[in-house]
């Protein structure tokens, strides 16, 4: 049985944050950041089951052909995506009615569609990333057991130590489901490689608004030089490490592809960002609806 202050039902019986019930959630769930990104992912339901909107997370549920499938707004942050996975968990694996969980289960599908900056000279506008390992600058991680690739994490531990870099946080990898992966690189261009996950947007990536000292003034320029097995970091961005690390915990199969709106190292910004985004959505809707789980 859970916990009654860890188990926090709305008066309608929703899960707290996000205001779903289960049967208003598919297994196969898009993640977006932006709410009003959630309509443009949906309108290529051929129907559309249910609409919710909680906060800033707004849930679309429908069917492509004879597959369900849900489309959330996660905000931006892992501190976010900490509220959304969990609450899919609950959603997914637990029986509201005797509050405890079902012995058997159930895998989901997600699929993280994000917008992105790259750091590599490799990587161009409009390109797709999909984040082969994430490396978490924020903390999230670090409170959930995670199935994490112990090697490479003593191997950027020692990269950073060798290039004196006294960074002030404790950065945690984390890897995508492979066959997923492996799916999604054999039915779309795309790149793979590392995603940095930051805890915000500008000190934490190297924008600074106002003159003076900053304690990671260079940071991003010496982790775009990090590699491992010829992955190479490749985007910024807020939640991919969250969504991975979280995944791995749960026993979830999911990955992460974003298409890049701006590069840090030529200092360019798409020239269509809606047309970018929306190719990304037509492909992301595929992988999903044809990935054999």
């Amino acid at each position: 049985m859970l916990a009654q202050d860890t188990f926090i039902l709305n008066p309608n019986g929703s899960v707290y944050h996000l205001g779903l019930i289960p049967e208003q959630i598919a297994d196969r769930v898009i993640f977006v950041g932006d709410p009003e990104r959630v309509p443009k992912v949906s309108q290529h339901f051929d129907s559309i089951e249910h609409v919710v909107q909680r906060r800033e997370f707004v849930t679309h549920t429908g069917y492509i052909g004879k597959v369900r499938i849900s489309v959330i707004s996660t905000g931006m942050g892992t501190d976010n995506i900490d509220i959304v996975m969990n609450e899919l968990d609950l959603l997914h694996n637990v029986d509201f009615k005797t509050r405890m969980y079902r012995e058997n289960k159930k895998n989901l599908v997600i699929l993280r569609l994000g917008t992105t900056g790259t750091l590599h000279e490799s990587v161009e506008i409009g390109d797709f990333v999909l984040s082969q390992y994430a490396v978490g600058m924020d903390n999230l991680g670090h409170y959930y057991i995670r199935s994490q690739d112990t090697v490479i994490q003593k191997h950027f531990e020692h990269w950073l130590a060798e290039n004196r870099i006294n960074a002030p946080f404790n950065p945690y990898f984390t890897q995508t489901h492979q066959g997923f992966a492996e799916y999604i690189m054999q039915n779309i261009p795309c790149k793979a490689g590392i995603t940095m996950t930051n805890p915000g947007f500008y000190a934490p990536q190297n924008r600074f608004l106002r003159s003076g000292e900053y304690p990671l003034s260079d940071f991003v320029n010496k982790i775009a030089q990090f590699t491992y097995n010829q992955n190479a970091v490749l985007n910024m961005e807020m939640e991919t490490a969250g969504i991975l690390s979280l995944s791995n915990y749960f026993g979830y199969t999911s990955a992460s592809l974003s298409v890049v709106l701006a590069h840090r190292k030529k200092g360019i910004f798409s020239l269509n960002p809606e047309q970018d985004v929306a190719q990304l959505i037509e492909a992301g809707i595929k992988i999903i609806t044809q990935y054999d789980v």
